[in-house]
C-alpha cells in the first residue's frame, strides 16, 4: 500500500504560518511526518531556483526515497511557494505542480484562497518587510488613473504585483484536474475565520489526527503594519512615482548591499515599527479604498470569486468531490 501523501500548497497570506507553527509543528512524529528538513529544504531550494539542477536531482531523489519508504505514517508537506512565487503573480504555478505530480502522483491538496483585493493588501504589507518600500500605488501599477501592465518585477526599486492578473481559481482547477477534484481541499480564508472548526475537522481526518494540536500564539503574532504607521513611515511623495521606471534583477545581495547605512535604517524603521509603534498605537484602515481601488479590483474578480465561493462551500459543508467542482460552472451556466 502507497504512502498518504498530503500537499498544503498556499497560498501565501491565508493562515499558513498559523498551520505551520501553531498545528503542523506540534502533530506527534508518531503519527505524521511533516517537512521533514531533508527534504523541505531541497524542494524550497528548488522552487525558489528553478534553475539549479543539482538541487533539483537531489529533491527528486529525496522525495522518492520517503514517497517509497515502508512507512504507514502520512508525510505532510506544507509549503507555499508549491502554488507559486506570490511575488511574481504565481506564474510558476504550472511547473510547480508538474514537478510535484511526477513526484506524488498521488496525493491530497489543501489549498487555501482569499477575496483577492483582501489578499493583495496583505500581499503588499507584507512586501514592506522585505526590499525597498513605497506606496502601495506602486505595488499595485496605478499610474494615471488606473491599473496598468506591470512593467517589471521592481519599479522604482520595489516589488510589483499585476493586481488583474491573479489565479487563484485556475491554480485550484489545474490540481483539481491533475490531481482528481475529490482529493483537492480549497478553503477560503474567509471561512477558516469563521468556521475555524470545520476546517480543521476536515483535516483532521485528512491526518488521521484527533484532535489537531492546536497551540494558540501569545499575543498578537504576524501582526501586519497598520495603515497609520504606513502612512506615517511610508509617505508618498508627490510627483516622485510618476513615471513607472523598472528596476533590474540585481541577484544575490553582496555585502555592501546587506550593510549599506541606507538598508540599515530601512531595517531599524521596520523594528521601530513592529515591536514599537504599532504596540502602542495600532490604527488601521483600508488602504485600496484610495483612487477607488478596491471596487475595482472586487468587480474584476467578481464572477471568479463566486465560483470559488461556490466550491469551497461545497467542500467545507461535503467534503471534496466532483460534484463540488463542477458546482461552480453549473452556476456559471446558470448566471
Amino acid at each position: 500500500m502507497s504512502r498518504s501523501i498530503v500537499l498544503h500548497i498556499g497560498l501565501h497570506k491565508t493562515a499558513t504560518r498559523f498551520f505551520q507553527k501553531s498545528v503542523f509543528r506540534h502533530l506527534d512524529d508518531a503519527d505524521v511526518e511533516y517537512n521533514p528538513e531533508s527534504l523541505f529544504s531541497l524542494l524550497d531550494r528548488t522552487l525558489r531556483h528553478p534553475q539549479d539542477e543539482e538541487a533539483r536531482r537531489a529533491f527528486i531523489e529525496e522525495a522518492r526515497r520517503r514517497r517509497d519508504a515502508d512507512d504507514s505514517r502520512p508525510l505532510l508537506i506544507s509549503l507555499p511557494e508549491i502554488s507559486g512565487n506570490m511575488f511574481n503573480n504565481h506564474l510558476d504555478y504550472q511547473e510547480n505542480l508538474a514537478l510535484m505530480k511526477s513526484i506524488f502522483p498521488r496525493a491530497t491538496i489543501l489549498y487555501f484562497v482569499r477575496r483577492q483585493a483582501d489578499w493583495l493588501l496583505s500581499a503588499y504589507k507584507q512586501s514592506l518587510r522585505k526590499g525597498k518600500s513605497g506606496p502601495i500605488e506602486v505595488f499595485l501599477n496605478w499610474y494615471d488613473g488606473g491599473f496598468q501592465p506591470r512593467p517589471s518585477r521592481r519599479v522604482h526599486g520595489m516589488r510589483t504585483l499585476d493586481p488583474l492578473d491573479l489565479r487563484f481559481w485556475d491554480i485550484y482547477e489545474a490540481y483539481a484536474e491533475s490531481y482528481g477534484p475529490e482529493n483537492v481541499y480549497m478553503f477560503r480564508y474567509e471561512d477558516f475565520r469563521r468556521r475555524r472548526g470545520e476546517v480543521l475537522g476536515h483535516i483532521e481526518r485528512i491526518l488521521g489526527v484527533r484532535p489537531l494540536p492546536v497551540h494558540q500564539p501569545k499575543g498578537v503574532r504576524n501582526r501586519q503594519y497598520s495603515a497609520l504607521a504606513i502612512t506615517l513611515f511610508w509617505p508618498r511623495l508627490p510627483g516622485r512615482y510618476r513615471r513607472p521606471r523598472p528596476t533590474p534583477d540585481l541577484g544575490p545581495p553582496t555585502f555592501w548591499r546587506l550593510y549599506s547605512p541606507r538598508r540599515l535604517l530601512t531595517n531599524v524603521r521596520r523594528q521601530f515599527v513592529q515591536k514599537v509603534f504599532d504596540r502602542i498605537i495600532y490604527r488601521d484602515w483600508d488602504l485600496l479604498q484610495r483612487h477607488g481601488m478596491r471596487e475595482i479590483i472586487d468587480e474584476y474578480y467578481a464572477d471568479e470569486y463566486r465560483r470559488i465561493e461556490t466550491v469551497a462551500t461545497e467542500i467545507l459543508d461535503h467534503g471534496p468531490s466532483r460534484a463540488a467542482f463542477e458546482a461552480a460552472y453549473r452556476e456559471q451556466s446558470h448566471g
